[in-house]
């Protein structure tokens, strides 16, 4: 069996959200692995400065939508309204090592 997902990465700039995709390619999270599925994954790492000047075109075949901000940075987490009753999300807050200046 083979998958192809693909993951889009939105947030506001400076969250750290090529920083979180890096971490899903090179690190190893699964308690339990399965040789019989392989999974293709793709990340589409919003890099725009512009939030809302998103190209559908870039994220209308994703099987999940990540909305990344800063824990450190309310403005972050706002501008992540946006996406909330638009499209299915999963959100994140990031720069958890920065909890000592939320």
């Amino acid at each position: 069996m083979r998958r192809h997902r693909q993951i889009a990465l939105l947030g506001f700039p400076g969250v750290e959200k090529s920083s979180l995709a890096h971490h899903f390619v090179y690190k190893h999270f699964y308690n339990e692995y399965d040789p019989n599925i392989k999974t293709k994954l793709t990340i589409i790492d919003n890099a725009r400065s512009d939030l809302y000047t998103i190209n559908h075109i870039d994220f209308e075949n994703s099987d999940v939508y990540i909305l990344v901000y800063a824990i450190d940075d309310l403005q972050s987490f706002k501008m992540n309204e946006y996406f909330f009753f638009r499209i299915p999300i999963v959100l994140v807050g990031n720069k958890i090592d920065r909890n000592d200046n939320r």
